[in-house]
């Protein structure tokens, strides 16, 4: 019964029947046929409709890591070294079994990540025109334009947006070789 809550990614199920005393230890021994632990059940990839109550790859992969760690934290630590039918510990079933999970991940935090620097570039675009903005005048050149502190600050401003630019663009290409 705990074997077939572990597949289902049944918590609540999981957590009544760990919870019933001595008879925990007698349940979370056994094997299946194909020689699995109750870690290498975990180790297994969600039902689809599971995985479909989360939205996103990535949040999916945390959420199938939380379980197998849930799972392993009440075995016997000599579970994390049987092998099934197939010859695989239950880390191996894990990484295996989440392959096209984790490079679906990949991909989905890549997005993710693209899409919110855009919106930080936009961001910062409008913050630098707004700050040489002063919404008293008519002409659109800065009032303070002929002073010194003023060229001063236009100077370190540009600096830094373009010390910016160069830092994201050598960590984008450091992210690409390491990818690579």
């Amino acid at each position: 019964m705990i074997q077939t809550a572990i597949c289902l990614r049944q918590e609540k199920v999981f957590n009544l029947i760990y919870g019933a005393g001595k008879w925990k230890y007698l349940m979370i021994s056994g094997l299946d046929k194909h020689n699995n632990n109750i870690l290498h059940l975990a180790a297994k990839l969600a039902p689809p409709n599971r995985l479909a109550q989360i939205s996103g790859a990535a949040l999916q992969m945390q959420k199938e890591l939380q379980w197998y760690k849930e799972v392993e934290s009440i075995v016997d630590p000599s579970y994390k070294l049987d092998l099934n039918h197939d010859g695989e510990k239950p880390s191996e079933l894990f990484t295996n079994s989440h392959k096209q999970l984790m490079e679906e991940a990949e991909k989905w935090t890549k997005g993710i990540a693209h899409s919110s620097t855009v919106v930080g570039a936009l961001i910062i675009t409008i913050m630098f025109t707004a700050a040489f903005t002063v919404h008293t005048q008519d002409s659109g050149y800065p009032i303070f334009l002929h002073k010194k502190a003023f060229k001063v600050f236009i100077t370190a401003d540009a600096v830094s947006l373009f010390a910016a630019l160069l830092r994201h663009d050598d960590s984008l290409l450091c992210y690409s070789y390491n990818n690579a």
